[in-house]
């Protein structure tokens, strides 16, 4: 972009303002890849067979996480360094955990893998719940954003605590999707204004 202000008299017309990019053109792309793929398995449009998929996306979704976690570092958006860490933790350790699990890496009995993704999970969800109540200072489409994280975690988890449930794992794959859909949203707001176009509406914050 370039500032067309006038600085007083002799003053350039026209001086190039510095660029710092927004680290969301990175964060958001890449943490769709993982999540469509999740919301499909979770779906069930996929053999099961093909979720092993999830894995190497996992962990590219995880790395590329963490480069615009530094970039917003750099920045000094804390609030988005942590977001994108937590996200990038979570895809981390779900590769990890998947890998460990099916290898037998961590020692964890066949029986009680059950109980171990579930404390995977809780854990996860206290953090989901803080990300929510923090967002509320933030643009609306937002909160509605990581609530629906939080909800497909609740139900992922609720499908791991009772029977393997169809139902539970398509509401889990649709609340995955819905997200999507949001942080498409999202995504396509941050590329307009990328390109100088107009930021899409995104709604009044909860709590000013």
């Amino acid at each position: 972009m370039t500032d067309v202000t006038p600085h007083g008299p002799g003053a350039p017309v026209a001086q190039a303002a510095p660029a710092h990019g927004n680290p969301a053109m990175l964060a958001l792309p890449v943490f769709l890849v993982a999540s469509v793929a999740l919301g499909f398995n979770l779906l069930g449009w996929y053999p099961a067979a093909a979720g092993g998929a999830l894995v190497p996306l996992a962990l590219v979704t995880a790395l590329f996480l963490l480069i615009a976690c530094v970039w917003s570092t750099s920045l000094g958006d804390s609030y988005s360094a942590g977001v994108q860490g937590v996200f990038a933790a979570f895809w981390f350790g779900y590769a990890v955990w998947t890998l460990g699990a099916v290898h037998s890496w961590f020692g964890v009995p066949p029986a009680d893998l059950g109980q171990a993704t579930q404390l995977f999970l809780i854990a996860f969800l206290i953090v989901a719940l803080l990300l929510v109540i923090g967002s509320f200072r933030g643009p609306l489409v937002f909160t509605i954003f990581i609530f629906f994280i939080m909800a497909a975690v609740v139900l992922i988890l609720l499908n791991t605590v009772y029977a393997p449930s169809t139902t539970l794992s398509d509401l889990a794959g649709l609340a995955v999707l819905i997200f999507c859909v949001f942080g498409g949203y999202m995504y396509l707001s941050a590329a307009l204004a990328g390109k100088d176009g107009p930021v899409l509406p995104m709604g009044a914050p909860l709590l000013k």
